[in-house]
């Protein structure tokens, strides 16, 4: 493959309609009545909200727990999670992760239960976190459930987000719906309806501008996201739109645009036929690399579903991940290193450490394209290219475990 034809690390799903319905929504002075997960979620409170993070903070606020009070959050994950518990004057205590999920540790949990007045239990990358031993290590506490990775995930035949007192979801530009911006608080415990549904009432709305500005910069995005543009301009910038987290919501009381929310309504009649395509896509990988020695696959454990919003890999150590990454990037193929610096932002809300596996996972991980659009030959070409990259690193620094192909047609999961 040429530079031109990169395949992107992930993909936007917002097109020509899309936009259509934003530019048609921009003068609407409300979002639309329904909410895209009225059906998911049919005897629970729902709001729309302007975030993901706000939605979270709503519902942290409508506890009504002492200030300084602790919050369970695991340590690796998006860091707006544990700024989100900080700035409603509680205290992120960082919990540890279990390696074959990435996922909050029970046993963790555990160790923290005496300094909690809540949990926030986050379904990373669409791998579902193990709720019942949760509940089990923190007995008697409220779980929330951070289903931003998460829709049409299953635990035990229950959906994500049904588990816990509430969940929320994100409708930000590289999310699952991506429609720039915007979220929904999900109550699935009416005792937070009342703070909750007073705040969203009284959120402020967007301006004109904000909103036509908005528009522009998520349908620029989804266009850039896009092959060739991919290769000849986000691939050059990659570094440069990492730092300037194009689009990245914040913390305010400003209302979900109303575009935003028409589009996330509007992308929900695709969204369980893109999730399929998405699963065949992943167990694609998974069949071509479970003979690959010393590496961590997302194996779905049993009586899981995961929606596989992201493919991680957990390799050897940072030099290993960078290097792969280095070498895919040179084959077109990109990688996504997500939440690499998390521990970082940690630091400074007073983590010092005491999670061991969340310290290593970001500096081991890398996401491989799995996305709904791929192909199969294009699933097999980065399958191969990421063995044939790993085997060079190996190789070059004398390691074991070289294997000599991609198992394409066997069948099963694997992660050794």
């Amino acid at each position: 493959m040429n530079r031109l034809q990169t395949i992107p690390r992930f993909t936007v799903t917002y097109g020509f309609r899309d936009f259509c319905v934003g530019v048609g929504s921009l003068f609407r002075r409300n979002p639309p009545l329904p909410l895209p997960v009225d059906e998911m979620f049919p005897t629970a409170s729902k709001f729309w909200t302007g975030s993901g993070r706000q939605a979270l903070g709503l519902m942290l606020n409508a506890l009504d727990l002492p200030a300084g009070a602790g919050v369970a959050v695991p340590l690796y994950t998006d860091a707006s999670v544990f700024q989100t518990v900080a700035a409603c004057n509680l205290t992120p205590v960082f919990v540890d992760i279990d390696e074959n999920t990435l996922t909050m540790s029970p046993a963790s949990l555990g160790e923290v239960r005496d300094r909690i007045s809540a949990v926030v239990a986050v379904h990373l990358f669409g791998h579902v976190a193990p709720l019942a031993e949760l509940q089990s290590a923190a007995p008697n506490l409220p779980l929330i459930e951070d289903t931003v990775h998460a829709p049409f995930s299953l635990l035990e035949g229950k959906l994500a987000g049904t588990m816990g007192i509430g969940c929320f979801f994100s409708f930000g530009s590289s999310k699952c719906w991506p429609a720039g911006g915007g979220g929904i608080a999900v109550l699935n415990d009416q005792r937070l309806f009342p703070g909750v549904a007073e705040a969203a009432t009284n959120l402020e709305a967007q301006s004109l501008k904000d909103r036509s500005w908005n528009l522009v910069c998520q349908t620029a995005k989804s266009a850039v996201f896009r092959r060739p543009l991919y290769g000849a301009i986000a691939r050059p910038l990659r570094a440069s739109m990492e730092r300037r987290g194009m689009l990245e919501p914040m913390l305010d009381h400003r209302a979900i645009q109303p575009g935003q929310a028409a589009v996330a309504l509007r992308q929900m009649a695709s969204f369980p036929a893109r999730v399929d395509l998405q699963r065949r896509n992943s167990h694609r990988l998974l069949t071509a690399l479970c003979d690959v020695p010393d590496i961590v696959l997302p194996r779905e454990r049993a009586g899981t579903r995961y929606n596989y919003h992201f493919f991680p890999v957990l390799l050897t150590g940072a030099e290993e991940r960078d290097d792969v990454t280095q070498k895919m990037l040179a084959k077109a193929v990109d990688t996504s290193r997500v939440y690499y610096n998390v521990v970082d932002y940690a630091r400074e809300l007073g983590y010092i450490g005491g999670c061991p596996m969340a310290e290593s996972a970001p500096r081991r991980m890398l996401t491989l394209p799995n996305y709904a659009g791929l192909s199969d030959r294009e699933i097999d070409y980065i399958a191969e290219t990421f063995v044939d990259s790993l085997n060079a690193h190996r190789a070059r620094r004398g390691s074991h475990g070289w294997v000599s192909g991609v198992a394409t047609q066997k069948t099963g999961m694997g992660a050794r």
